[in-house]
């Protein structure tokens, strides 16, 4: 049976495992170097036997599918949930640039929305209150977009 590894975290361009059961085994640690060695997508790596830790950076090419795939096959470990992509998306398909719009726009109007909430409780309702609402949802009309 594989040792499993899980995803401390993930970001564009690097990904953070640790294996638990193999700390502080030396042997382990040197064979994943190995691999990762020659693992295509791969930029630099590190490899910690202390704390059982694989720190990966990756470069466009990597495939994050296939790399839980071939470190199965190669007998390595076993990446008991999905390795977030590029994005952080689990799925293996990135927001793209229309939907992270899309969402810091609904945050900002939920932002600017509580802030004149707070305006107006503080008896403050004309202009900052006022011109708070209208950001809000001058923002939200463009949802749409």
């Amino acid at each position: 049976m594989l040792p499993e590894a899980t995803v401390i975290h993930a970001l564009p361009d690097r990904l953070r495992l640790r294996v638990r059961e193999k700390r502080r085994d030396a042997q382990y640690f040197a064979a994943v170097d190995e691999w990762l060695s020659a693992f295509p997508g791969a930029i630099d790596h590190d490899v910690q036997p202390l704390t059982g830790s694989i720190l990966f950076y990756r470069d466009a090419a990597f495939a994050p599918r296939d790399f839980a795939e071939q470190a199965r096959r190669a007998g390595m470990f076993d990446l008991s949930m999905p390795v977030p992509d590029a994005m952080g998306s689990e799925s293996g398909d990135p927001l793209t640039d229309m939907q992270w719009r899309r969402c810091l726009r609904q945050a900002m109007v939920g932002l600017l929305v509580a802030m004149a909430i707070v305006q107006i409780n503080r008896g403050q309702i004309m202009a900052p209150a006022i011109s708070m609402l209208s950001y809000a949802f001058d923002i939200a009309a463009h949802l749409r977009d």
